[in-house]
């Protein structure tokens, strides 16, 4: 498994504020 942490620090740290949804459903597409 990827880390989880890693992925979501790379996508956006705004998007953790925005929505915790959105970013999982970046991290799956």
């Amino acid at each position: 498994m990827i880390r989880i942490d890693a992925i979501w620090l790379a996508i956006e740290p705004m998007d953790m504020r925005a929505g915790t949804e959105t970013a999982l459903a970046r991290v799956v597409k």
